[in-house]
């Protein structure tokens, strides 16, 4: 009689289990297809703005602008920054710079070279320019 009650409890338990474990991954699996519903009309948009589209597009300025729209429509904190700017993300998060810490410009009186707006604090706001060549 204890073994027919404990095979019974097993039975249930796994029973319950086996419910509980379907209508969780029912959810993540209306999620993920919501999720893929929506790509594929997104990536449907994008092909027919690019083939019938009275201007020609330019895919990575429409698709630079939808991200950051999408981003800015979280918080105005989240950011993408795509690998050609890595070192300008690197740079903000350091806080260094690697130049001379000033504006070049090009004196066509003097037909050279000339630091025009130096940074405070950098080292082009220290320069000697009685020294300089290019000042």
């Amino acid at each position: 009689m204890k073994k027919f009650f404990n095979r019974r409890a097993v039975i249930l338990l796994t029973a319950i289990l086996a419910v509980v474990a379907f209508f969780s991954f029912k959810s993540s699996d209306s999620r993920t297809f919501q999720l893929a519903k929506n790509m594929e009309i997104f990536n449907a948009i994008v092909k027919e703005l690019d083939m019938f589209y009275v201007d020609t597009i330019d895919p990575n300025k429409t698709l630079r602008e939808g991200i950051d729209a999408m981003l800015m429509s979280l918080d105005p904190y989240t950011n993408y920054f795509p690998e050609e700017d890595q070192s300008e993300l690197e740079q903000m998060i350091k806080g260094s710079y690697g130049g001379i810490g000033s504006m070049i410009t090009y004196d066509v009186k003097r037909k050279r070279s000339v630091i025009a707006e130096p940074y405070e604090g950098m080292p082009a706001a220290r320069w000697d320019c009685g020294r300089a060549i290019f000042c």
